[in-house]
């Protein structure tokens, strides 16, 4: 039988008016055990419950109140319930995080991480790892891209044996960054991940495509170089090493890697990809090639040569079959891969055990890595090779070589002393077969020692290489200082010694679509798979069609950047500012990709120019690294 709510309400406010609490609870309890469900009941039953100082109790009727309104959706009701149980249990984490949850429901983001910080400092002392955990996934959640929170949950994570969550962690970083188009904010969440996936080549490679649209080689050729020592056959790969070695200033070694890259295309099938990189091989023009001022990462330190001067002439030395390993294991050296170079030729020998130029190539390899044992058998090997070729004073040098490298092993040590009892001074003479310098690329002294004169000597750069007579001058760059101030909303001229960015809103940021149409989508494609003609002729499509025009416009200005076509990069650029195609801090970005265009042409004044007005309006724009590039252009222009 129903109870008379009305009648039992008027009872127990009776029995309050007397301050009887007891009495009042029992008539109200007598409606929660008919009716559960009667949440505003239960809300007084809780609020006297408390005014008794029987604040379990209450907490326990404030939860399923609170709990039974943010279940049904009623999250306004929920907070309310949750704020009051606040108020007598201020130190209680639970309602603080379910207070923090219901307000990140309503959008209301800062009420919401007041809430969950709270949680967050009270942990970090006095919390279980789960619970440091569940806030900072929390904090992560509520604020998407913050470098602070992700990486203290990604080392939490990393604490509790959790690799792989720890790398989720930077992953749903990087994932929310790249769909807004901050790539520069994506490269140190990419390091992070690299650092907890130091075999993902994908990692690598997006890092190294990133470096290099910022004109950053170096550290595209050390992620480059990972990818290369896991997988050397990867054409992406290639195509990106190349980039970076024309960056670089070094042609040669480009050319190297791309006629690696055409022969891979070519036994795939790939006759117009090979076509593509052949032509990219005589665009660069090798015998012009600037040389590079050294990085270390490119020399390897301790390679040494002890056996240079052993020379043999062999028939047949210089068939292409010998050639090529020796040729590719001195590109593998140039690009600081021993391994590669030792493996290239372990291969060769392997096939072709009497060639004399593989074995004494493969000497200061196993002497790198400290295989004597290797170095005694090649010399064993290169000695025999003399001896079938009748040159005794090769053979006697090849003794003579083993012995000094081993000194105490009785073998070598009889063997040279059998061949000095056999031959006595006919060995120390002139050679049956005559001593000539043998083939031209089998002598890995000469490639030490060019890697060496490479990184020890810095050749003056040309200021306009590869520029031609495109520049900016002073009117125009007068012009386009004045544009954007009109842009902007000044409307005055500006003098080039003036700030031409002064007001420039920074906080307006422009953002890419996502791509709907097949022409950029193409373009984008060919552009990340190296092919950058096809890129070129896909994006120019989608501009002419009116396809992401901001987006194909900026990837169109990068990819002939890197096709070296200066001119038409310059344009691609001025056009998004001269078109108010962009605004707001995108500016400033797009000036930035026109002064690296500049520097990577030469242009250094122009660079310069650009340099400083970017500095004007934001003088800690890519966190300071246009202020780093002004201060070494003004010490290589004697501005200071």
């Amino acid at each position: 039988m129903a109870v008379d709510k009305p009648k039992i309400l008027a009872a127990a406010q009776k029995h309050l008016g007397k301050g009887n609490i007891d009495r009042a609870l029992r008539e109200l309890n007598r409606i929660v055990r008919d009716d559960p469900k009667d949440l505003r009941v239960r809300q007084k039953i809780a609020e006297l419950l408390a005014r008794q100082g029987k604040i379990p109790d209450a907490m326990r009727e404030f939860h399923v109140v609170a709990d039974s309104y943010e279940r049904g959706g009623f999250f306004p009701k929920a907070a309310a319930i949750y704020k009051q149980m606040i108020r007598f249990e201020p130190n209680e984490m639970q309602w603080h995080m379910a207070l923090g949850g219901i307000y990140q429901q309503l959008a209301l983001l800062s009420d919401a991480q007041d809430h969950f910080g709270r949680v967050a400092r009270h942990f970090e002392s006095n919390g279980s790892p789960k619970e440091r955990i569940q806030i900072f996934e929390r904090l992560v959640e509520l604020n998407p891209d913050s470098y602070e929170f992700a990486e203290k949950l990604s080392e939490l994570y990393q604490r509790e044996g959790d690799p792989q969550g720890a790398f989720d962690v930077w992953a749903r970083v990087a994932q929310v960054l790249e769909n807004r188009g901050e790539m520069d904010a994506v490269i140190p969440v990419l390091e992070r991940m690299s650092s907890l996936k130091e075999d993902d080549l994908d990692i690598a490679r997006a890092l190294a495509n990133l470096y290099l649209d910022r004109n950053d080689p170096r550290r595209a050729l050390a992620k480059l170089q990972e990818c290369f020592r896991a997988d050397p056959q990867d054409t992406e790969t290639l195509n990106l090493l190349a980039d970076a070695f024309v960056d670089l200033g070094e042609r040669e070694k480009a050319v190297a890697v791309l006629r690696e890259l055409a022969q891979i295309y070519d036994e795939l099938g790939y006759a117009e990809y090979r076509d593509q990189v052949y032509d990219r091989i005589a665009d660069l023009d090798v015998a012009d090639g600037e040389s590079y001022s050294g990085d270390a990462s490119l020399v390897v330190e301790g390679l040494q040569d002890p056996i240079a001067h052993i020379q043999l002439t062999q028939e047949g030395s210089d068939e292409e079959v010998i050639q090529r390993p020796l040729v590719a294991a001195s590109t593998f050296v140039s690009y600081g891969f021993p391994d590669r170079a030792q493996d290239t030729l372990e291969m060769s020998i392997s096939r072709f055990p009497a060639s004399f130029a593989l074995h004494r190539a493969i000497v200061p390899l196993q002497l790198y890595h400290q295989q004597l044992a290797g170095v005694i058998q090649s010399l064993d090997a290169m000695y025999e090779i003399a001896m079938d070729h009748s040159n005794y004073s090769v053979a006697r040098e090849c003794l003579e070589a083993a012995v000094a490298m081993a000194p105490d092993d009785e073998e070598a040590l009889g063997r040279l002393a059998a061949f000095n009892n056999a031959l006595g001074e006919f060995g120390t003479g002139t050679a049956v077969t005559d001593t000539v310098e043998e083939s031209r690329m089998d002598d890995f002294g000469e490639a030490i020692a060019l890697s060496q004169r490479i990184a020890e000597s810095a050749q003056p750069e040309d200021p306009g290489a590869g520029f031609g007579d495109f520049d900016f001058d002073d009117s125009e760059m007068q012009a386009l200082a004045n544009q954007l101030s009109r842009e902007l909303g000044g409307g005055e001229e500006l003098d080039l010694d003036e700030d031409p960015l002064a007001g420039l809103d920074l906080d307006e940021f422009g953002s890419f679509d996502e791509p709907v149409r097949s022409s950029f989508e193409l373009g984008r494609d060919y552009y990340q798979a190296g092919s950058y003609d096809d890129a070129r002729a896909e994006l120019q499509r989608a501009i002419d069609e009116g396809d992401e025009l901001v987006a194909a416009l900026e990837l169109l200005g990068v990819t002939c950047r890197r096709l070296r076509d200066f001119r038409s990069a310059v344009e691609c650029f001025r056009r998004l500012l001269a078109e108010r195609l962009v605004s707001g801090a995108d500016q400033l970005r797009i000036l930035f990709e026109i002064g690296v265009t500049y520097e990577a042409a030469g242009n250094r004044r122009s660079a310069y120019k650009v340099y400083k007005r970017i500095v004007g309006a934001d003088p800690q724009f890519r966190d300071g690294e246009v202020q780093n590039r002004l201060h070494s252009l003004e010490l290589e222009l004697g501005m200071e």
